[in-house]
């Protein structure tokens, strides 16, 4: 596999959020169906097997869908975790711009206010800690060190090993 520098992996974080966010709604509409329990009664037809054969499948799905649900999790709670790790160790200014920008979801403009500093200064700030954490992966890779990056999802790949 191929080496994905720090702001990939650091974006490819907040992808598997979504994926996440996203299949937890998948999950819940899942729920929905396998509860489900109307059926329409109509004197002419008598349908004994096709709702439960439904209602079976649904509750397969669903069971299906939270044991993939939490895999994810468990991931990206390790993923996340050696971001975190990884960030703590840049200077005290690139530290906050990296962990609000990319652990707390806040955008440029709103560090910039909090911070007091201009949105094209955080960019700058941004593009410097993620050179320092790609550095010092690099440079713990030519030492033999482990480092995390590599987490599979279905088809992504997102680095943690």
């Amino acid at each position: 596999m191929t080496m994905i520098n720090a702001k990939e992996y650091l974006l490819r974080l907040k992808k598997l959020d979504k994926i996440i966010n996203n299949k937890m709604i998948e999950k819940e509409q899942w729920q929905l169906l396998a509860t489900s329990t109307t059926s329409r009664l109509s004197p002419d037809k008598v349908q004994s097997s096709g709702s439960q054969s439904k209602m079976a499948d649904a509750v397969i799905k669903y069971v299906d869908l939270e044991n993939e649900i939490n895999k994810l999790i468990d991931s990206y709670i390790k993923a996340k975790t050696e971001a975190i790790a990884m960030i703590e160790k840049l200077n005290a200014v690139e530290y906050d711009v990296l962990h609000k920008f990319y652990i707390q979801g806040k955008g440029s403009a709103e560090i910039g206010n909090t911070l007091g500093l201009p949105s094209s200064r955080i960019l700058h700030i941004l593009a410097d800690g993620r050179r320092c954490m790609y550095r010092d992966r690099l440079l713990r890779q030519l030492a033999g060190i482990k480092t995390p990056y590599y987490v599979h999802i279905g088809m992504n790949t997102f680095n943690t090993t």
